[in-house]
């Protein structure tokens, strides 16, 4: 279908206000006559008439304004060839478009299609109505038609709000009736690649291409588009290689929040950095293929994505941010494609991941959030890498399965409440140089039992250890020795161990 409005006769008053959507009449001044006879009327006055049309089902006509019964013009409505609106008056154009006029301005905002209206195929806005310009695009003005497939924009608009288009998911071009350069001047947000009437003009817009239920932005300033928001019901979606020949390269913040459906996704290899919130509570995602190309993840990107079951982390990305995989309670494995690039992880960035298992801190981070693994209730096993000098705040709280603990050589603190409610720990080396072990680190901890310290009495006498961790001064201490303590010397009140095959082991 083709929505077109041609020329209005007699439709181009000024400073004028309509009375009604689609060109009511207006009237003039009277002029003043008493009405009589035809006869002597006729005779002694000459009629005059409102300068818009007035219109029933049938006719459009203008209507007397000095009190007589004459009508000028009158008419069958000529209806347009896709017969939705009379080319000559307008009537029935309010059938298909929801009008606003704004009666200082006086022009004319679209908000829609009208209700009863079935929008389908190709769609072109008319640029006046009554005389009157149409002016502006409402906010998601026509949002989720998915019978258009092209939308013509005539060049008396000058504004468009945000999402007109959104999920109409078989539009594939809008078109702009005026030149490329008026359009960029326009600085429209309608998202798309715009068929202006000298070329193509891809500009920097709220909505974009639209395919399987995906919205894409193209971004002026680097060429590429931005997956700027998902259809919350998608189960499967197939990215294309490129749009128009620019790379799809970023997801926006809250792009995929609540698909609930989607099970399984690859991006695009183009992707390199993904926003916040992007795939929070994303359900029922089990599988995604993060590209190699990304190099930045925002903070809460995975939040409540309940059914993750892995995740390998690209090789050029940098941060593990904070919040990142927050209650991901499916998620077993996190492994690194390449260990080296990772610095840090955030904040609570794995907080209430429970059914994690393992882990081991990639051989380059040097920074660990506070409360990182915190309700992390089936980690077995924890392997610091040898940057860390510090276990943060409340790292591993109420982390009660955690058996095997590997803390780094040149460890000096470990913080408070770190290790709060780790009831399943019962012996772990204790490296020499720490020297201060926070308020309740160990606090508890109720099956430990045994602390392997690398370093000698004299020097676990002077560690600082705060309240609160009653268990594990009551631990059994012992010492490492090289040599059999009973050969070297060793004050022999004391209990010492070695390693034998990597395993702490009493003399």
């Amino acid at each position: 279908m083709q929505l077109k409005l041609g020329h209005m006769r007699g439709m181009s008053p000024k400073g004028l206000k309509i009375l009604a959507l689609l060109g009511a009449a207006l009237l003039l001044s009277s002029c003043g006559e008493t009405p009589s006879s035809p006869s002597s009327s006729s005779d002694s006055h000459i009629h005059t008439y409102g300068e818009y049309y007035q219109s029933d089902a049938t006719y459009h006509w203008h209507e007397v304004t000095c009190g007589h019964e004459e009508a000028s013009d009158k008419a069958a409505h000529s209806y347009d060839p896709s017969n939705t609106y009379c080319e000559e008056c307008g009537y029935g154009l309010n059938n298909a478009f929801l009008l606003e006029l704004d009666d200082e301005s006086q022009v004319y905002a679209v908000k829609g299609f009208a209700e009863s209206f079935t929008a389908t195929g190709e769609i072109t806005l008319p640029s006046e109505c009554g005389g009157y310009p149409i002016t502006s695009i409402g906010d998601s003005a026509f949002s989720y038609q998915e019978g258009i497939t092209y939308f013509e924009i005539p060049v008396s608009v000058t504004d468009i709000g945000s999402y007109p288009f959104a999920y109409c998911n078989k539009l594939s071009y809008v078109g702009y009736q005026g030149t490329k350069s008026q359009w960029e001047a326009l600085d429209a947000s309608i998202g798309r690649l715009v068929k202006c009437s000298d070329g193509y003009a891809p500009v920097e817009s709220r909505d974009a291409y639209v395919s399987s239920g995906v919205n894409y932005r193209y971004l002026t300033s680097s060429e590429c588009w931005t997956i700027s928001d998902v259809d919350t019901s998608v189960a499967e979606i197939i990215f294309p290689e490129d749009i128009a020949g620019y790379p799809i390269e970023s997801i926006e913040q809250l792009a995929f929040q609540d698909c609930v459906e989607l099970t399984s996704l690859t991006l695009p290899d183009s992707i390199d950095s993904i926003g916040d919130f992007a795939f929070r509570n994303c359900a029922k995602l089990i599988d995604i293929h993060l590209p190699s190309s990304l190099t930045s993840l925002a903070q809460n990107a995975f939040r409540e994505c309940s059914s993750l079951a892995s995740i390998s982390i690209p090789a050029f990305l940098t941060e593990i941010p904070r919040y990142c995989f927050v209650d991901c309670e499916s998620l077993v494995g996190v492994s690194f494609e390449n260990e080296k690039n990772v610095a840090s992880i955030g904040y609570q960035a794995f907080y209430g991941c429970e059914s994690l298992t393992s882990f081991t801190l990639p051989s380059a981070l040097s920074s660990l959030g506070e409360e990182s693994f915190r309700d992390c209730f089936s980690l077995t096993s924890f392997t610091f890498n040898q940057k860390i000098n510090s276990v943060p705040v409340s790292a591993f709280v109420n982390c009660s399965s955690l058996t095997e603990l590997t803390l780094p050589q040149n460890l000096k603190s470990i913080s408070s409440r770190a290790f709060v409610n780790c009831s399943g720990l019962s012996s772990f080396v204790l490296p020499s140089g720490v020297t201060s072990i926070g308020r309740e680190a160990f606090s508890g901890c109720n099956s430990l039992t045994d602390v392997y310290y690398a370093g000698t009495p004299t020097s676990g006498s002077s560690m600082s250890i705060e309240s609160g961790n009653a268990i594990l001064k009551n631990a059994a201490w012992h010492y490492y020795s090289v040599n059999d303590p009973e050969t070297s010397g060793y004050d022999l009140s004391y209990s010492y161990w070695h390693y034998v095959d990597g395993v702490p082991t009493l003399w």
